[in-house]
């Protein structure tokens, strides 16, 4: 009686937490008999089931509804109660081998998620090393940039201060005053210009109406004949 609590025990444990890890040697005591008669384990009168804390109830108090895990746990009960040792062995290894497969499946899945991290961080490593290759070749511009900058404001101060560049500034605004007294006599030409284009308009308009008035006074003179 004692050892089938036990197994009882044991197999709940192990439905109602499958990811739990236990150590079967030291849960699983089976007396065996110094005789060579077989093992026999008498079914009990009265086999207490815990109920899942998951078990749902209907509205009828006196009726249960038992959930899948206390059905596979009577099932089991009722296997460890009628069936002989080397059956409970096997389930008991079935369900080591099931939990073992779990723990399997978790360290393969773990083992997935760690490549994808490394192929993330090579690709990542990968376009950092190429942003940083043109951020140092956009420095080495910019240097050069301030160095050619810096050494043309050099010449430029030189420039000024020769001779020769005082003589070409001189020329240079003499040209300067000679273009802008050009642009005020091409202006003013300009305006004429357009008066006189205003001018031809109006003559234009009154040789028109000079025209229709003698059409009319044509027309008159035939009509008075």
């Amino acid at each position: 009686m004692r050892e089938i609590v036990v197994m009882e025990n044991v197999v709940g444990r192990m439905l109602n937490h499958p990811w739990q890890q236990y150590d079967f040697n030291s849960q699983v005591e089976i007396l065996v008999s110094s005789s060579k008669t077989p093992l026999t384990i008498e079914k009990p009168d009265n086999v207490q089931v815990l109920e899942n804390p998951h078990q749902f109830k209907t509205q009828d108090s006196s009726k249960s509804v038992v959930g899948p895990d206390s059905k596979e746990l009577l099932l089991s009960s009722k296997e460890v109660t009628s069936n002989p040792r080397g059956k409970v062995k096997a389930n008991v290894e079935s369900k080591f081998l099931r939990q073992l497969v779990v723990t399997m499946s978790i360290f393969d899945g773990k083992k997935v998620i760690s490549e994808l991290k490394k192929e993330f961080i090579m690709k990542a490593w990968a376009s950092i090393c190429t942003k940083l290759n043109l951020l140092g070749s956009f420095f080495g511009l910019a240097t050069f940039y301030d160095q050619a900058r810096s050494a043309l404001v050099n010449k430029t101060i030189k420039i000024k201060e020769s001779e020769p560049s005082l003589k070409a500034k001189e020329h240079l605004k003499i040209v300067l005053r000679e273009r802008d007294e050009k642009s005020k006599e091409v202006s003013t030409s300009n305006r004429s210009l357009e008066k006189a284009r205003k001018n031809m308009k109006k003559l234009k308009d009154r040789r028109d109406a000079a025209k229709e008035e003698a059409v009319e006074m044509e027309s008159n003179v035939s009509t008075a004949e």
